[in-house]
């Protein structure tokens, strides 16, 4: 499935697996989160005076016996989305956030920020996956074995060309910064306006069901319960 501004088109249907794929228990560790909001009302249309408009809002992680690795993930938090430049930036800034599901060892958020200023608003995508033991990120080149890359790049490459008669996917290449999430059936990956389409296109998100990638994942690595 491709899902673009809310409006999500089926790709072409995939065989079913004979397998059944059991996702892991939910997270045994006890935390909660929290949504964090900062909120500075904009100046009037047409007032040349004031501040822009700052609504952001943001997760922040409480209830971790481990205060210090609670405090580290928070702070990652703040540094991945840019909280203070977003505060202090002389534009308007909406920041919003979703959390992904308790898969047991990680913590998953999908960021869109939506900036006004310039010539043209801009929307940018990204997402957060941090491991629950160490606070530290995961990547998308880390979820699945060396092998697995090419395919899962085809993939994504087969999706955009299959939507867009236009993109910038010759040279697309997926690294330790492309943003996803997952949950026990689907790889979403998210990219801003201008990545890998048309401008004019905006933000994308390609969903790709995890059992066509079931053969590459890292057994070291939260996907390990589709294998």
């Amino acid at each position: 499935m491709y899902k673009h501004g809310g409006n999500p088109t089926t790709l072409a249907p995939v065989k079913a697996s004979q397998n059944k794929m059991t996702p892991p228990p939910a997270s045994a560790h006890p935390y909660k989160i929290l949504k964090k909001a900062f909120t500075k009302p904009g100046r009037e249309p047409g007032n040349t005076e004031g501040n822009f408009g700052k609504f952001i809002t943001y997760p922040v992680v409480t209830d971790l016996p481990d205060k210090a690795l609670e405090k580290k993930i928070n702070t990652r938090i703040e540094t991945f989305i840019g909280l203070r430049d977003l505060i202090y930036q002389e534009r308007s800034v909406e920041v919003t956030y979703e959390q992904g599901p308790d898969l047991g060892c990680c913590l998953q958020f999908h960021f869109t920020i939506f900036s006004e200023g310039g010539a043209h608003p801009f929307t940018s995508e990204s997402a957060l996956v941090l491991d629950l033991e160490t606070g530290e990120p995961y990547t998308l080149m880390g979820l699945f074995l060396p092998t697995g890359l090419a395919p899962l790049q085809l993939l994504i490459v087969q999706g955009l060309l299959e939507h867009f008669q236009i993109g910038f996917v010759d040279d697309f290449q997926i690294d330790e910064n492309t943003n996803f999430t997952f949950d026990a059936v689907n790889l979403y990956l998210y990219f801003s306006d201008c990545e890998v389409i048309s401008c004019s296109a905006g933000p994308a998100v390609i969903v790709i069901e995890l059992d066509r990638l079931k053969a590459y994942i890292n057994p070291k690595a939260p996907l390990a319960f589709i294998q």
